[in-house]
């Protein structure tokens, strides 16, 4: 059985055009829904993993609360001339002495990072 195909003298340049342009778009919108697909795979990876760590630095709060309360009532039994008050104003100190560094440091880098896009900007 035989399938008619058009001889070469049938076929236009146009009509190849056409195809190429046609597999192209083809090409293209294929490529574009891949990438599409990829982008949400990632966005759901990526909630997956914070609602994870969302998760753990709640329960670790929480723990953390409990260590500074037990602290704090250790430095009243090991300093009995102390006020409970004072055994809890202490270990607030500490807390909130341990966290501002971080806080300082973070501060810092974001100045330095606004300064940069500043400077760039300002090239442009």
């Amino acid at each position: 059985m035989s399938v008619d195909t058009p001889s070469n003298s049938d076929v236009s340049i146009s009509h190849l055009l056409t195809g190429i342009v046609a597999d192209a778009q083809d090409l293209g919108l294929k490529h574009l829904e891949l990438f599409r697909s990829e982008l949400l795979e990632e966005i759901r990876k990526t909630t997956e993993i914070l609602m994870s760590m969302a998760v753990g630095l709640a329960v670790m709060e929480i723990g953390g609360l409990l260590l500074g309360h037990m602290l704090a009532l250790l430095l009243a039994q090991l300093a009995p001339s102390l006020p409970v008050w004072a055994c809890y104003a202490v270990m607030g100190v500490v807390v909130a002495g341990c966290g501002a560094v971080p806080l300082i440091v973070g501060v810092a880098r974001l100045r330095a990072l606004c300064n940069t896009t500043t400077e760039i900007a300002r090239l442009k």
